[in-house]
């Protein structure tokens, strides 16, 4: 099973033929990869960002920040799937194989968002940096007055994960869903 292939198998003849991957709509074939993975990037961020803010403030006070980190990133995996498949690699059919191929990347993303959001909370990420932005004088003419500054928010550190988490996982799922299609035409030629 290639993940990615853009190839088809005709019901009729029974050879490979070429097409694009189904995406969410035909106007996204004409928009380059590269890009079509940075738009997913930053619908799939926006979404997961609203599911854990929406839930770090729910639960804050009776689970870590990475604990609710941990669980959310693991529920979030079919979704970021769905939408890179959707988006940026066509979608595949079969898909719970697909899915099934790539949960390492989600898990393992989940894995280091864990460990790093751990790790940035205990030294306390979050109050560092509301601290130097309030020390930069571009910052401080822009202070707002608000009672949140007793309590990490986990805004700053959910960002580092992010941006980390992210290109792990562009590098991992353009390795494996992207890159097979490309040796596969390599072999043959």
């Amino acid at each position: 099973m290639e993940l990615g292939n853009n190839m088809n198998m005709s019901s009729n003849d029974g050879q490979a033929q070429s097409h694009y991957p189904q995406l969410i709509h035909p106007i996204l074939q004409k928009i380059p990869k590269g890009l079509r993975f940075l738009i997913c990037g930053g619908a799939s961020n926006l979404l997961f960002l609203l599911g854990l803010n929406t839930l770090t403030s729910l639960f804050q006070h009776q689970y870590t920040h990475s604990t609710i980190y941990s669980a959310f990133s693991i529920v979030y995996i079919p979704v970021g799937h769905a939408l890179s498949c959707a988006i940026v690699f066509g979608w595949p059919n079969p898909y719970l194989p697909s899915l099934i191929s790539t949960s390492p990347i989600g898990l393992s993303c989940a894995a280091i968002g864990t460990f790093l959001t751990g790790f940035l909370d205990r030294i306390h990420f979050d109050r560092m940096v509301k601290n130097f932005l309030e020390l930069h004088p571009l910052m401080m003419s822009m202070k707002k007055n608000d009672d949140s500054d007793d309590e990490d928010s986990g805004t700053y550190s959910a960002l580092v994960v992010l941006i980390v988490t992210g290109v792990f996982a562009y590098y991992a799922s353009d390795y494996l869903m992207g890159s097979k299609s490309s040796s596969a035409k390599k072999k043959k030629e």
